[in-house]
């Protein structure tokens, strides 16, 4: 709110919200006392307001330190993420006040990272920084300008080799251990060559899985997963920082079979692994139609479920449903994907069709429906029936 008093003929505005510091200036007229207080409370309204008080008393490292002491940890990748914002407090541009933080130091900034570092870190450098003045001018209440976002951020690396790091050198050597031979390649580019040019060799040197990482310095990795699908339907791993459920949905929905989101452990990677090349091998030597797990037997060829000896009576969309999710066991299927294959394409969009469907089957089959054991939901992404018993 606003407040407008004269005090010995000069007229004092004051503007004072919850979460912000209070402003206040003098003018010689009320016209103009009230057309300023006016304004900055608008400005406070869209979110422009910036306090030349704070700006001269709050440097970037406080406000970075903050962000790593109170956003940081509620992240996926904290521990990552703290490290990088450390390291980022000890450069000397975060010694400085807000004031003195123009768009020209953070341009000098960039300059001198290009030197040490590739484009790429730069580029994430300044969305780390632009990212807690942010955060500051929404969430603290913190209205400081953000320079970040006038300086031109240089062109992101395409078409040059990653860096291999160290998780990933680590990996592949434990895979080579466990008996496989890796072929890596760095890029799309690379990618697209090496499938080409192995995809038509005999059974020995055949690809039996591709693992992709969606970090790809030429490119986004959902691009190589279609074109992939439609060479082969070679069994296909996606690696990814992203864990938000619709990157999830579109690439499983592209042709992916799983999604391990990093960091994750190799006993898990390959465990993933081991799901894959088991329906890869199902696909190509068609075993008999049966399930078997918890006490469920699911018989594709005799049309009938089976739980602890008594057989269970299904409509015939529950067990069309039911199918569906046994030829994937193990592995995660999308809401559309059901939809389209139960009900059909034009029924894609509704999914409380699955959710009603689905407590169904859970009420017939599960010990406790509450707390499914064989039909588990993905959230956000589908459904999975658990991984069958050995036969």
């Amino acid at each position: 709110m606003a407040s407008i008093r004269n005090r010995n003929g000069v007229w004092q505005a004051r503007v004072t919200r919850k979460g912000q510091e209070p402003v206040s200036k003098s003018f010689t007229t009320r016209h103009d006392a009230e057309r300023w207080a006016r304004k900055i409370e608008t400005q406070i309204d869209q979110g422009r307001f910036v306090s030349l008080k704070q700006d001269e008393r709050i440097t970037l490292g406080e406000l970075v330190g903050r962000y790593r002491a109170e956003v940081t940890p509620q992240m996926k990748s904290a521990e990552a993420d703290s490290i990088k914002l450390l390291a980022l407090m000890r450069n000397p541009l975060c010694k400085l006040t807000m004031i003195s933080l123009t768009p020209a130091r953070i341009a000098e900034f960039r300059d001198q990272r290009l030197k040490q570092v590739t484009a790429g870190t730069v580029i994430r450098e300044l969305a780390y920084f632009s990212s807690v003045i942010n955060h500051a001018r929404r969430e603290w209440g913190i209205n400081v300008e953000n320079p970040v976002r006038l300086v031109r951020k240089p062109p992101s690396p395409q078409g040059r080799s990653r860096v291999v790091s160290e998780a990933e050198l680590v990996r592949t050597k434990a895979l080579e251990l466990g008996g496989y031979r890796v072929v890596q390649a760095e890029s799309i580019a690379e990618g697209t060559l090496s499938f080409s040019t192995m995809i038509n060799r005999s059974d020995s040197e055949a690809i039996k899985l591709i693992i992709v990482d969606l970090g790809l310095p030429d490119g986004d990795g959902a691009s190589l997963i279609r074109w992939v699908r439609t060479q082969s339907s070679v069994p296909l791993i996606i690696i990814s920082a992203r864990y938000d459920d619709n990157s999830k949905v579109n690439l499983l929905d592209a042709g992916a079979d799983d999604y391990l989101v990093k960091p994750f452990s190799f006993t898990e990677l390959m465990a993933r692994i081991r799901v894959a090349m088991r329906h890869r091998h199902q696909d190509e030597n068609p075993a008999p139609r049966i399930y078997r797990a918890s006490g469920i037997e699911i018989d594709l060829q005799r049309h009938q479920v089976i739980r602890h000896g008594e057989r269970v009576r299904l409509t015939p969309t529950e067990f069309k449903l039911l199918e569906r999710l046994m030829l994937q066991s193990g592995q995660v299927v999308t809401h559309r994907q059901l939809l389209a294959d139960v009900w059909g394409a034009e029924f894609v969009e509704h999914t409380h069709y699955l959710r009603l469907y689905m407590a169904q089957l859970r009420n017939k089959l599960e010990e406790v429906p509450s707390q499914p054991k064989l039909l588990i939901t993905e959230p956000g992404i589908g459904y999975r029936l658990s991984e069958a018993e050995p036969i």
